[in-house]
């Protein structure tokens, strides 16, 4: 979606279909953009395409956007939005902070090596950057969840950090189904990949299996799993598999396919992805990057 911004027609042709834009104007003069970029099947959208005329930096511009944003995506109905902090520096991270967001994930690698910050050396080290994710809420709603015993704690301490409430869901003895439908998808410009499961079934080890091994073929930098934490009873199941392979923790991801939450694992599959060129402003940020940190430990030593 973000090359569209390069084409005028474009920009016409799918604006409140798949994105909606703010400007900034002075004196006839466009001197600021900000979009929200939907997202197919949920009610969620991502902040993003930020650009401000270097000659009006530091005049609060990009806060006002902010604002403006922010309404328009509640006017059009959406649940939420959610923002990728870049974390080469703390900036992004405040302003989404001072919006009312709240973080959620941790996603290693995300950003391009080529990406720099001006006057930044973390950006110079051409690794791999990564990003906070935030969500700022307009509509919550209670969730009936599964949660992995191996990240219970964490998961809880999210929805509690998000002010999202949440009761367990019972686990019944149901038979297990010999087939499910697994999918991926593959973003060629970023060189990552996305698995999502929503079912657990007796073939879902070798079915998982293959679509890595598809991906690890297209040399993805990166790739993610998002888990259904509301449709998996036999979740304990599914996570064992996932880590074994090497996966570990990112976060939650709320409301991402058809309003459901989903838990987030991610896997290295470069030696370019930065692992020091991050920074924390919010204790909740520190505290989850030390989480990531021994979880991607935990799973590449099998533990």
């Amino acid at each position: 979606v973000k090359d569209l911004f390069y084409y005028p027609h474009k920009i016409l042709e799918y604006h409140s279909k798949k994105f909606y834009s703010i400007i900034a104007e002075a004196g006839g003069k466009i001197i600021g953009h900000f979009a929200f970029l939907l997202v197919p099947d949920a009610t969620v959208a991502e902040v993003g395409i930020v650009v401000v005329d270097p000659f009006y930096k530091g005049r609060g511009i990009m806060n006002q956007m902010m604002e403006q944003v922010l309404k328009k995506a509640e006017s059009v109905g959406l649940d939420a939005v959610f923002g990728e902090a870049i974390m080469y520096h703390t900036f992004s991270q405040k302003s989404n902070l001072s919006h009312g967001f709240t973080e959620s994930a941790f996603m290693l690698g995300k950003m391009p090596e080529e990406i720099t910050i001006e006057n930044n050396a973390l950006t110079k080290a051409y690794k791999r950057g990564s990003v906070l994710i935030g969500y700022r809420f307009f509509h919550k709603m209670k969730k009936k969840l599964y949660l992995p015993k191996v990240y219970q704690e964490q998961i809880e301490e999210t929805y509690l950090n998000a002010g999202v409430s949440f009761k367990l869901k019972k686990r019944k003895q149901t038979k297990t189904p010999p087939h499910i439908f697994l999918n991926y998808q593959f973003d060629p410009p970023s060189n990552i990949g996305k698995i999502r499961v929503d079912a657990y079934g007796k073939d879902f080890n070798q079915k998982f299996l293959h679509l890595v091994s598809q991906l690890r073929a297209k040399h993805c930098d990166m790739i993610y799993v998002d888990v259904s934490l509301e449709r998996i009873p036999k979740i304990d199941k599914v996570i064992k598999i996932i880590n074994k392979r090497g996966f570990f923790y990112s976060g939650v991801m709320f409301l991402v396919h058809n309003r459901g939450d989903y838990l987030r694992l991610q896997l290295k599959h470069s030696d370019k992805i930065g692992n020091k060129n991050y920074l924390c402003h919010s204790d909740f940020c520190k505290n989850l990057v030390t989480y990531v940190k021994e979880d991607e430990k935990r799973c590449k030593f099998g533990k």
